[in-house]
């Protein structure tokens, strides 16, 4: 499938045919972090970050490993203020 985009929510995986960048352009920027150019990070869902181990831990027990450079722009936008 082009342009697949793998779905992870609290319900389970799948995947979806489209372009991330139309995605992002239909989600409410006040729940949703959208500065990665890979992922798309449900602000409210998020129980904890671990920048040692470049890990977010969402509810659910679900995990997104990602590289130093992302982890930090993460842990910068909730430091900023962004929504929990």
């Amino acid at each position: 499938m082009r342009n697949a985009l793998l779905l992870v929510t609290i319900f389970g995986e799948s995947f979806i045919d489209g372009k991330i960048k139309d995605i992002k352009a239909k989600l409410d920027a006040a729940h949703f972090y959208t500065e990665l150019k890979s992922h798309v990070i449900h602000l409210r869902k998020v129980k904890g970050i671990d920048s040692a181990r470049g890990l977010i831990q969402f509810e659910g027990e679900n995990t997104l490993e990602l590289n130093t450079p992302s982890i930090r722009k993460v842990l910068q936008h909730f430091k900023e203020g962004g929504n929990r």
